[in-house]
């Protein structure tokens, strides 16, 4: 009687723990370095301080002081514009016809916002405004992507703009604006500062940025079988 040849058993292999995960996969967002929030505080106060040396300056060269000033951006009875609180002694043409520094005040925001409401309502309005838009501009910078460079310059100098802005509403309670650009009496674009040149430019850069930038891979869609 022949033997059966005996079936040759499977080796064993190891299981697989239950705790075991594959490698983690690196983040879409690499954290904001110490360099990169030291570049963001460089070009933020840096345009912050160019525009509130430019603002003392317009003050001291292109306004001077009244002795009893009128009502902080309340239109007097019958008015529709307030009084301002400085008087306007000078004006300094850099391109006829085109561009002068004269001074101005801008109790309101963009466009005439807020322009004719009272204090009470206005300065709360613009300051919870610009702390929230800080607030988001940081959070923009902290979870930027790898490679948008024009995001990295466009968020410091619009932050650098609002805290220009912003301080000239807590300490005075309006804006000083002294960049007057036109088109020789016929177009007026409206008296602006270089807080403002700031938050434009930055804008501008983040439009560029969406256009030009680079831009997320497209997830792969599942397909059945």
């Amino acid at each position: 009687m022949s033997e059966e040849n005996p079936v040759p058993e499977t080796p064993a292999t190891p299981e697989t723990p239950a705790d075991a995960s594959p490698a983690k996969a690196k983040p879409a967002i690499e954290p904001v370095t110490a360099r990169d929030w030291i570049f963001l505080a460089v070009i933020s106060l840096g345009s912050a301080a160019a525009d509130l040396w430019s603002k003392a300056w317009a003050l001291g060269r292109l306004s001077r002081s009244v002795p009893n000033p009128p009502p902080l951006c309340t239109p007097p009875p019958g008015l529709q514009h307030y009084l301002p609180q400085r008087v306007a002694n000078r004006e300094i043409v850099y391109i006829k016809d085109y561009l002068d520094l004269q001074y101005a005040e801008n109790c309101g925001g963009a466009w005439g916002l807020l322009h004719g409401a009272s204090e009470a309502v206005r300065r709360p309005f613009f300051l919870l405004v610009t702390i929230g838009a800080i607030a988001f501009i940081v959070h923009l910078y902290r979870t930027m992507e790898p490679g948008q460079r024009l995001m990295k310059w466009a968020l410091p100098l619009v932050l650098g703009g609002a805290i220009g802005n912003l301080v000239d509403r807590v300490r005075l309670g309006y804006v000083v604006d002294f960049i007057h650009a036109h088109l020789k009496m016929r177009f007026h674009w409206p008296t602006f500062n270089v807080a403002d040149i700031a938050i434009t430019v930055g804008i501008g850069l983040m439009v560029l940025e969406y256009i030009i930038g680079p831009k997320k891979p497209a997830r792969p869609v599942a397909t059945r079988a």
